[in-house]
């Protein structure tokens, strides 16, 4: 129950208010309970009590994608990145946000290091070939999507995305 949840927490705060985990616990559950607002301000306070983490920034980026807000949540990812720069998803919470507001070629750079710090994981290579296929670059995206099916042993979104890319690239003889 987020309600319950508040009041501890808010207990365990009035006890220790520099308490970065219980500012982000009870961020999270502010959020839970769709208060942004006050989700916002317990994020806010923990990146003021210890700015070098990236948790803070990360469920404040959160915050803010979630609310549409996708420039703040860029800036937030951008932050918790640089403290935490082997962080895949953090490159790809950037992405995400990059791609909502079509910045295609920047979505697709994030995407691409998060599959490098990944590479077990074939899914920030194929969001990376769709950022790539939305900025128009069907032939590398193509070539993506068939890295992310060879990661993957050959999943069927990541063959189709790549037949789907050659097709627009006009390469039909490669993309049946």
């Amino acid at each position: 129950d987020p309600q319950t949840a508040l009041e501890d927490l808010s207990e365990a705060l009035a006890l220790d208010p520099g308490n970065y985990e219980f500012r982000i616990t009870r961020g999270l559950a502010h959020r839970a309970a769709k208060k942004d607002a006050e989700a916002l301000s317990d994020f806010s306070a923990a990146i003021r009590l210890d700015p070098s983490r990236p948790t803070g920034y990360n469920q404040r980026g959160l915050t803010h994608f979630f609310a549409k807000a996708y420039a703040e949540a860029e800036a937030d990812f951008g932050r918790a990145i640089d403290a935490a720069p082997t962080d895949p998803v953090l490159w790809g919470n950037r992405a995400d946000a990059r791609d909502q507001q079509k910045k295609f070629d920047a979505a697709a750079a994030d995407w691409a290091k998060a599959a490098d710090l990944a590479p077990w994981d074939s899914h920030y290579a194929n969001k990376c070939g769709l950022s790539l296929s939305s900025a128009g670059k069907h032939d590398l995206a193509a070539k993506i999507f068939l890295e992310a099916a060879n990661r993957s042993g050959g999943h069927p979104v990541h063959v189709s995305n790549a037949a789907d890319a050659l097709r627009d690239a006009g390469d039909l003889t490669r993309s049946v």
